[in-house]
This record gives structure tokens, sequence and C-alpha cells, in this order.
């Protein structure tokens, strides 16, 4: 209703159920979703592919992990866990995906929001090797 008056343009929901994204997905309501989505949590992937083919807007939060055990392994990979498990390349990897429209990741100090904009920016496609690798070191610490 608010949007037929024109108080605003575009409605957006975030959730972390895979049930609530397939509704949403499904119905018509909303221009914008966010998801988690990572080489730790994939599962989002074929609904982010959905969502775009549908003009629904993705935002993906928490691209570098966040949650669970990610959140004990955050030093780790800030230092770039066994060479491949780095900020830059899981960056990388939500970028990749075509239905992303943006990512936001956090960023406790300003070091890596330049990285973060250096790493858009930049953005150079992840080869399958690497997407591959960073899931299954992902994997390893989920």
């Amino acid at each position: 209703e608010m949007r037929e008056y024109g108080i605003i343009r575009h409605v957006g929901v975030s959730t972390h159920s895979i049930e609530v994204l397939e509704r949403i997905v499904e119905g018509d309501d909303f221009d914008t979703v966010m998801v988690e989505y990572s080489a730790f949590y994939p599962q989002t992937a074929d609904l982010i592919t959905r969502a775009h083919a549908r003009d629904i807007g993705v935002i993906v939060m928490r691209p570098l992990g966040g949650s669970g055990r990610t959140s004990e392994m955050r030093g780790r990979i800030a230092s770039g866990y066994r060479g491949v498990l780095t900020p830059r390349n899981l960056l990388r990897y939500a970028l990749a995906h075509p239905g992303v429209s943006t990512v936001i990741p956090g960023a406790r100090h300003p070091s890596r929001v330049i990285e973060n904009v250096e790493t858009a920016s930049d953005m150079a496609p992840l080869s399958e090797d690497e997407r591959s690798a960073l899931e299954a070191e992902s994997a390893l610490l989920y």
C-alpha cells in the first residue's frame, strides 16, 4: 500500500530461513532479499539464481562467514588460513555468483574496508579450481 502512495519504492526482506526464501522467490511481494551466502554456506546458491531470474535483487550478508564455527576461525581466515580461505577469496566467491546484486561484508577495521573495496573494484572471477578449493576448505571448518 505504501508503494502505491509513492511513500516507498522498494520492499525488501532479510531471512536465514530457506523455507521463507522459497516463498519470497515464488511471490511478488518483495523487490530485494538479503540472504546468507558464502563458501561456508552455499545452500542458497539456487535460490539466488531463481530470485535473480524473477528480478528480485539479492543482497548477500556474511560473505566471509560470521556464524557458528567461522566466528571461531575469524583470526585464521584473516591471516589466510591454509592459503585459500582469505577474506579476499571469500568475497570473490560471493561476488562471482551472477545472481548477486551486492555484498555487505562486515569490517571491524578501516584497512578491511579498503581491502573489500579493492577486491570488488579489481574483481577477478574465480576459476572452477579456486571455487572448489574454497568450498572444500570451508567444509573442513564448518
